[in-house]
Order: structure tokens, then sequence, then C-alpha cells
């Protein structure tokens, strides 16, 4: 793995003195002789490459990165951490139509029935407002299997309906309905919705399921052959205004809180790891998330995260404290390690002196 450790010094040589495309090509050949020769790859490196890729303001690429990462996560079942690359995606491509559809998957997947159904429901607002109904469909559909909820059943019988498929709109609200009926539930709001798309359509005068339910080749066969732009979409994202990023810091917040108490040991740290590296990216100056993030680094034996960790620890520092003075002297071409110097400067003699 020489040559790995090699590529890697060299990338962030070239980084650091500003030659990002450069740097995003060694780091490229470090990952795939990693994935190569041991068959894994240290994954914080698509993110990073993702990051450089941003930075050189090739958006498409960071987004395909960020995607390969997330493909891995997602493979290994670390469904937090490729969620929480689907929100960076979105925070830098709002209009990234797949990433909301899998966002959701992810979400439902992960038990957060909340979360899956806002991201489903953008991903079919935005597609069915685009004239691409089948998309929308589908991935309604897709909602059903992976939570077989109740808010997902409605939301397929409202695009449904709002595609012109009345029939299959009523028939999926009948399952509902019978269902709750079954288990004492609520179901006159369910009714409410049927005697709504057609009056006499009441579920209590009898069945209305004359077909078995709506699979996935009539999906296609009632919503045509659309083309489907998977990019392209126009309504605004709220996670773009404040408001949104309130809202997804207090998420992200949340789903850290929620690994932190339910897990422990390596574990704990790779699945929080992520989490921490999205907040940072609202947050960049708060040194407690820092800290956590060179600690778990460390821990982790992740050299790049935490020599990343490390020299964003020290600028912040350098710009809340007046008297900390963080200067890094030299990299390592064989190790990657980095050596600083750490000055603290007398707030009364205004001398320097060595710490």
């Amino acid at each position: 793995m020489a040559n790995v450790s090699k590529w890697m010094a060299e990338a962030r040589r070239l980084e650091a003195a500003g030659d990002l495309s450069a740097a995003i090509d060694q780091y490229r050949k470090a990952l795939a002789l990693q994935e190569q020769t041991t068959g894994a790859a240290d994954l914080s490196l698509y993110n990073r490459i993702g990051d450089l890729y941003l930075r050189c303001e090739d958006v498409a690429r960071a987004i395909a990165s960020y995607g390969k990462a997330a493909d891995h996560y997602e493979d290994q079942q670390l469904y937090s951490n490729a969620i929480a690359l689907c929100k960076k995606m979105l925070r830098n491509a709002p209009d990234h139509a797949p990433a909301h559809r899998r966002a959701g998957r992810l979400s439902a997947l992960s038990g957060l029935e909340a979360d899956a159904s806002a991201s489903y429901e953008t991903f079919a607002r935005r597609r069915f407002d685009h004239g691409e109904s089948k998309e929308a469909l589908e991935a309604l559909r897709e909602f059903v299997e992976v939570s077989d909820s109740d808010r997902s059943r409605l939301l397929l019988a409202e695009y449904l309906e709002r595609s012109g498929y009345q029939k299959q709109a009523l028939d999926t609200l009948y399952d509902l309905w019978e269902a709750r009926t079954q288990d004492s539930g609520n179901a006159a709001e369910i009714r409410e919705l049927m005697l709504k798309i057609d009056p006499s359509a009441d579920p209590k005068v009898g069945s209305r399921r004359s077909d078995p339910p709506l699979a996935d080749t009539q999906v296609d066969a009632l919503a045509g052959s659309d083309d489907a732009d998977a990019e392209a979409a126009s309504v605004p994202d709220p996670a773009t205004t404040a408001g949104g990023e309130q809202t997804e810091m207090a998420s992200l917040t949340g789903e850290l809180q929620r690994v932190l108490d339910g897990l422990d040991g390596d574990e704990r740290m790779r699945r929080a790891l992520p989490i921490i590296e999205q907040l940072i990216e609202f947050e960049p100056d708060k040194i407690e998330l820092l800290q956590k993030k060179l600690t778990y680094a460390l821990a982790l034996g992740n050299d790049e995260t935490a020599i990343e960790a490390y020299m964003a620890l020290g600028s912040a520092l350098e710009r809340r404290l007046n008297s900390f003075s963080l200067r890094f002297l030299t990299t390592s071409s064989s190790t990657g390690s980095v050596a600083s110097a750490i000055h603290v400067e007398s707030r009364t003699a205004g001398g320097r002196e060595d710490a």
C-alpha cells in the first residue's frame, strides 16, 4: 500500500498548494488502488473528492462522487451515512431528483417515516409538475413497498387521482379503509377521501375491489412511456432557505443523538462521523463539532479526515482566540503526516512564545 500513501501525501500537498484538479487525480489513483488491492475503499475519499469538485465548481462530478459513497454505505446497510450524503447532494444541487427519491427509500429502510414521506412527496411533486407522472407513480409504489405505511398509501392514492386514475386511487383507499376498519382505527377520514373522489364510492355500501392491486407493470402502462429527465425540476427546495437550513440542522442533530444513544464502540463513531461532517458544513467554526470529528477520525484510524479536522480546528481557534496561532510547517511525503507549531501570543507583553 506504499503507492496509496504516496498518492495521498501528494494529493494533500497539491491541495494545499491550490492545484485542486491535480489533487483530485491523486486521490482518485489512491482510491482505485485501494479498491483493486483490498476490494474496499476509504469512503471518506469519495466525500473528499466531491468536496474538491465543488471547489472547482464542477457540481455534476461532485454529486457523482457523493453518490458512489452513498452506494457503498447503502450496500453495507449504513443508511444514516448514505442519507447524510443525499442531504449533502441536495444542498448543492436542490434539483437533483434522484437524491430525493433515494433519501426517501433510505429513510424508510431506517424507520424514519416522516423523513421518508417528505422526500418521496418532494420527488413525486416535482416529477408530476414536470409532466413525468410515470416516475412519480413508480416512486410512490416503491414507498408503499418499503414502508407499508398508511402515509405511503395515501400519497399513492393522491397522485393516482391527480394523474386521472380514479378507479386505482379508490381501490388503494378502499384497501386502507378496510385495514383500518378491521383494526378498529379511524377509517372515517379514508371514507371522506373516497367520497370526495366519487360521491357514489361509499365503502360502507360494499366492496369496491374488483381487480388485484395496481402492479408496477400496470403503472407503466397507465402512465405512458414518458422519457424522464431525472435531473430537472423547477420547484424551489425549502432546504435552500434559512428556515430550511434550521430544519435540516435540527434533523441532523436529532439523527446524531439517536446514533450516540443507540450505539457504542467503533460502529457508533463510524455512523456519527459523516453526520458530524454535515453539521460542520452549517457551523464550520463550532469547536465542539471539530473536536468530535478529530477524536472519532483518530480513533477509527482515518488519517485523511483526522488531518482535515486538525487543520480546520486550528483555523477555527485562530479566528476565535486572538492569542492563538497555528502554523503548519511541513507535510511528510512518505506518511502524509502534518507537523505544526503552536504559538501563543502574550496579551500583555505582545511577545510570542512557543508552546
